[in-house]
């Protein structure tokens, strides 16, 4: 099980986050709404570490909980994919500034030569 765990409340939702790759996966609907109750009892005791109106991350132990409310598809996106997003950004970082700097190069020693 992974350390954060985003709930909510309102839609009846429990997500467990994946440490590895930050991918929401949404529990069995089988015992949800007990989790969510203790998760919602856990978070009260936490503390709150980043908010918006609508969602919360609160710290409870060792764990992050991600308090989801009603928020703006933007905002539940930037949340959810927000990490994804950077690490592809940062990977296609490690190929286009090497190749930017690469054809700069050319471009001043095609100059220089000519």
């Amino acid at each position: 099980v992974g350390r954060r765990i985003a709930f909510d409340e309102w839609r009846g939702r429990l997500w467990v986050v994946c440490p590895r790759c930050s991918r929401w996966n949404l529990t069995p609907f089988d015992d949800r709404l007990e989790r969510i109750e203790a998760v919602a009892r856990a978070a009260s005791n936490g503390r709150i570490a980043a908010s918006t109106d609508q969602v919360a991350l609160i710290r409870w132990e060792r764990y992050d909980l991600v308090r989801v409310g009603k928020p703006p598809r933007v905002e539940l996106a930037t949340w959810r994919y927000g990490e994804r997003l950077r690490n592809r950004q940062r990977e296609r970082m490690k190929v286009v500034v090497p190749l930017t700097i690469a054809a700069i190069g050319l471009g001043i020693a095609a100059n220089v030569a000519a």
